[in-house]
């Protein structure tokens, strides 16, 4: 099924693109990485284009707080607005697939069924929730790493003009090299040996995935950024029953994308070397904004 988005991908991408067609310098986030996944969650989820902007701001509000309070006593959570918002507008949208379905994703959850029930609203509620973030932000976070690390290593970018078969391998580098998403969090359900620590029941552990990425014993100079690396056995999109839903779309989406970028950016480099703004949550790894120069765009 996700196959079948490729058209609308590249036409999506091609769009964006000749939209600073010519410009010289751009902010490719704001150009490309962050508007693609976002116009396309949004069209596989059925939200009309109008909302797309308080779409991105509540991902935006989500994202900010991935991993807060785990460093402290003081609970996280979104703010009480963000949530009654969200909310509201899931509720009216959730209402009118009942009553019209159409071909989306929200239709097709709301006529779900599990063992004969349907889900409840705080189960879709909670299900939408994380397809708008996992939908686009991580997205994002894989495209811009990708521009970055080939900026950052010429050789393998000539590498890859000189032989484009490589770019889903070099997409599965940039995955491992530079995790979207750097770590995740668990509770135990009961207390766990590992590594010859005792993890007490119901405690949080964080996961470093990053970490995992970069283990010597798995991965030869894991350091180096190696786009022909074989095998890759990264767990940037998890493992097992959390391997990620999306990792097909997202593999799509960055390869049309960076296919379509890199077929008219005959060169590009950073606009200067002033620090960059990052995501603001140590759960990602990604920037928001990612001056170049760049011609032939």
């Amino acid at each position: 099924m996700v196959e079948q988005l490729e058209p609308r991908i590249r036409t999506v991408a091609r769009g964006l693109l000749d939209d600073v067609a010519g410009r010289g310098k751009v902010d490719i986030v704001d150009a490309l990485t962050y508007p693609l996944p976002v116009i396309m969650i949004a069209e596989i989820l059925g939200v009309p284009p109008e909302d797309r902007a308080d779409f991105k701001r509540w991902s935006d509000d989500v994202v900010s707080l991935l991993g807060a309070g785990l460093d402290s006593d003081e609970p996280g959570g979104l703010p009480a607005q963000t949530v009654e918002e969200m909310r509201a507008y899931f509720t009216r949208l959730t209402d009118e697939r009942r009553q019209a379905p159409r071909g989306d994703l929200i239709s097709g959850l709301v006529a779900a069924e599990i063992d004969g029930a349907k889900l409840t609203f705080d189960e879709l509620f909670s299900m939408l929730v994380l397809l708008l973030v996992a939908g686009n932000e991580t997205t994002t976070n894989l495209i811009g790493n990708a521009i970055q690390a080939f900026m950052d290593h010429p050789d393998q970018l000539h590498r890859l003009r000189a032989e484009p078969r490589l770019l889903p391998s070099a997409i599965e580098e940039v995955m491992r090299h530079s995790s979207p998403v750097q770590a995740t969090v668990r509770t135990a359900l009961r207390d766990v040996q590992l590594g010859g620590k005792t993890i007490p029941a119901e405690n949080v552990a964080i996961v470093w995935l990053a970490a995992a990425n970069r283990d010597p014993a798995v991965f030869p100079d894991p350091a180096v950024f190696d786009i022909t690396r074989a095998p890759n056995r990264h767990i940037g999109f998890g493992l097992g029953i959390h391997f990620c839903l999306g990792a097909p779309l997202a593999r799509l989406e960055a390869r049309v994308a960076l296919e379509e970028f890199l077929a008219r950016a005959t060169s590009f480099e950073r606009v200067d070397a002033d620090p960059l703004p990052r995501v603001p949550t140590f759960i990602m790894r990604g920037v928001r904004q990612l001056p170049i120069a760049v011609t032939g765009l």
